[in-house]
């Protein structure tokens, strides 16, 4: 992604979207985007990633990114697979 993010932060967003696919494929398009915008966590990943990969943050935004924040976020979506049975 950038020389901003380690090797480790990079490999928690690439598995962080691999099980937010398997919730995207798998819920009504509207209760996913209700899930991003689920708590302070969800919406700030999907904010920084998204908004970043438009060009219109910084690359300094994603150094919030830290490997605590990442764990918060996928513990947020492995629960909500383990909610809807995905596994």
């Amino acid at each position: 992604m950038t020389n901003i993010l380690s090797k480790e932060q990079e490999d928690m967003i690439n598995k962080i979207d691999e099980r937010l696919d398997i919730l995207l494929h798998n819920m009504e398009y509207n209760d996913y985007l209700s899930f991003l915008r689920s708590d302070d966590y969800m919406e700030t990943y999907d904010d920084v990633l998204g908004y970043y990969e438009a060009n219109y943050f910084p690359e300094a935004f994603l150094s919030g990114l830290t490997i605590s924040f990442l764990n918060k976020v996928l513990d947020r979506v492995n629960n909500k697979i383990k909610e809807l049975d995905l596994e």
